[in-house]
């Protein structure tokens, strides 16, 4: 979570996030404490906890679906987003909860100005102290050095807040947003891959360890009751305030679905209020397994969401429909034309979680790609008004995937009057109307002819033995001369010759 992606979503980040977690958590710390389950003190904790949603499971359902750019999946990381940030001020409250002699709105003012201070100070060392790092170590080219350091980074800020009683959870959540604040932050990730599988299981692991399996038992009434009532306040609230900021009726649902269960932060929560001695063992074992619960059916809730947001809105496809929709969205790719190549780049910019929204004129293969949860919609990009719709002043980046030339050379000249800067890339049959499409604004041009020729020569390579790294340097030679060989080698007159016989075949 980086200050420039808080920043860009900042209307459902604090807005719409902000009022789920303000209204979830007086609404369940209402209940808990009018029907006697709990105290005040209590009651925020367990209302504060249970507002949070499980961002594994979350975002572990959204990448399976490929749904992150959809209007749901966009409000749900953005929702997730702000649980994120206020899990700084809980961790710093629970403790401060323990203190008799003040106030609770005394408690969470001091929570909140000490987290406020915490962020400006993580803000400023992030660009000052922590980048220059990272830039020493990358220099040295050691990726056990980079990876050991990024460790060390998170156990020694775990220490650091607990040496000042605070959350180890809290230290650990600091360094990741010091990290986010580099310019090396998918390094990071990427680094770091291969231990948050394993510590993910761990952390879960632990958590279940300390389940008792008599208590299960005991309570499974009461634990199901508990569970169902969390899902349906949650979900509720969530499609409530869905609606408040215009949702689609769907999406609206979609969100609620997956953002109704518990979180993982709530473990520990719970568990830093027992060790503060705020919540029993028992009350704490009872809240624990209603997070579990709620958690192991985030999967098919998630499932089914998504056939209930395509029964609702498959008909909502116009483009006239989309402004108000895609109003959070900003610095996202266009994509125009959602054939096999179309289909291609969306899943690959769906794993590398960038936002995008799909055009195409074709109202079946919209409407299909709605119902699979695709960000597709109906619209013509050669046409000023289907552009404005989209909010294409927004936009960072375009790509046509249909070779069309007279759409592409329409649909370029309007995208340049209202985004003069924007990069866009071209595909294209071969290369003989590329100097027309780059005088129009074509920012790069693909010619599929040359790069099927590219790929079919390095997968021989490849096969006599040549390594990866000289391939890869040769079809960079080749694009940067702009496929000067294949001019060379292949007449203009044979080319288009050759053309015509393949286009009549």
């Amino acid at each position: 979570m980086t200050i420039d992606r808080l920043i860009s979503m900042r209307n459902h980040v604090f807005g719409f996030g902000g009022l789920q977690l303000i209204i979830t958590t007086a609404v369940i710390g209402y209940l808990t404490y009018a029907f006697g389950l709990s105290d005040a003190k209590t009651a925020l904790i367990v209302g504060c906890a249970l507002a949070l949603s499980s961002t594994a499971m979350v975002i572990g359902a959204l990448n399976e679906q490929g749904n992150q750019s959809s209007q749901a999946g966009r409000l749900s990381i953005a929702v997730l987003l702000m649980q994120d940030f206020a899990v700084v001020p809980l961790l710093i409250l629970v403790p401060l909860l323990n203190d008799t002699d003040s106030s609770i709105m005394i408690t969470i003012v001091r929570s909140m100005l000490e987290a406020c201070l915490g962020m400006l100070i993580v803000f400023f060392a992030g660009r000052m102290v922590i980048r220059p790092l990272y830039r020493l170590i990358v220099a040295t080219k050691n990726d056990k050095l980079f990876t050991a350091t990024t460790l060390l980074l998170v156990l020694g800020a775990a220490y650091a807040t607990h040496s000042f009683n605070l959350s180890l959870a809290l230290g650990a959540f600091i360094a990741g947003l010091l990290v986010a604040e580099t310019q090396y932050n998918l390094q990071v990730e990427e680094s770091v891959k291969p231990f948050k599988g394993l510590l993910l299981g761990l952390f879960f692991t632990s958590v279940g360890m300390t389940i008792n399996l008599s208590f299960i038992i005991d309570n499974i009434i009461k634990i199901l009751i508990y569970s169902s009532l969390l899902l349906v306040i949650k979900a509720s609230i969530i499609i409530f305030l869905c609606k408040l900021f215009r949702f689609k009726f769907g999406a609206s649902i979609q969100s609620g679905l997956l953002l109704a269960q518990g979180g993982e932060f709530a473990f520990i929560l719970f568990t830093l209020a027992q060790q503060e001695q705020l919540i029993d063992n028992e009350y704490a074992q009872l809240l624990l397994m209603v997070v579990t619960t709620t958690m192991a059916v985030t999967p098919l809730m998630a499932h089914y969401s998504t056939r209930i947001a395509a029964k609702y809105d498959h008909r909502d496809i116009e483009i006239a429909k989309s402004k108000d929709e895609l109003s959070d969205m900003e610095k996202f790719v266009v994509i125009c034309g959602f054939g096999r190549v179309g289909r291609m780049v969306s899943r690959i910019f769906s794993e590398h979680r960038i936002n995008y929204i799909v055009l195409d004129i074709d109202a079946d293969t919209v409407t299909n790609g709605q119902k699979n949860g695709y960000p597709i919609y109906k619209g013509d990009a050669s046409r000023m008004q289907s552009l404005k719709h989209i909010n294409m002043q927004r936009a960072k980046a375009v790509i046509f995937t249909v070779p069309n030339y007279l759409t592409c050379i329409r649909s370029l000249t309007n995208i340049r009057k209202l985004c003069p800067d924007i990069p866009i890339i071209v595909r294209a049959e071969d290369l003989k109307d590329s100097n027309n499409l780059k005088k129009h604004g074509a920012t790069a041009i693909v010619p599929e002819t040359y790069e099927t020729g590219l790929q079919l020569g390095g997968e021989l390579l490849k096969s006599i033995g040549v390594s990866t790294f000289n391939i890869s340097q040769v079809k960079n030679q080749f694009r940067a001369g702009n496929y000067a060989w294949a001019k060379e080698i292949i007449p203009e007159d044979e080319e288009e010759s050759n053309n015509k016989v393949t286009n009549e075949e």
